[in-house]
């Protein structure tokens, strides 16, 4: 629905890593910006940041040896 009236999606910010933990940095304007927490993926340090796109993020759980979807808005894990 959002696509059929704007067509493009905002970007809302990039993950990225920072001490040992996957970070979300928001890029909007103060007033538009979401706040880092609420797209948290908390403080895994054996996970590596392997790519997001559509409002998921693949990381690499190195402890496990296994690739998970992160989806930040729901905060649900598919592996």
């Amino acid at each position: 629905r959002f696509y059929a009236h704007h067509r493009k999606p905002p970007l809302l910010g990039f993950f990225h890593h920072s001490s040992k933990q996957i970070v979300f940095t928001p890029v909007l304007a103060p007033l538009d910006r979401i706040t880092p927490g609420r797209f948290s993926l908390g403080h895994y340090s054996n996970q590596v940041l392997l790519d997001s796109r559509h409002g998921r993020v693949l990381v690499k759980d190195l402890q496990l040896g296994e690739v998970v979807v992160c989806d930040p808005i729901t905060s649900k894990y598919h592996r």
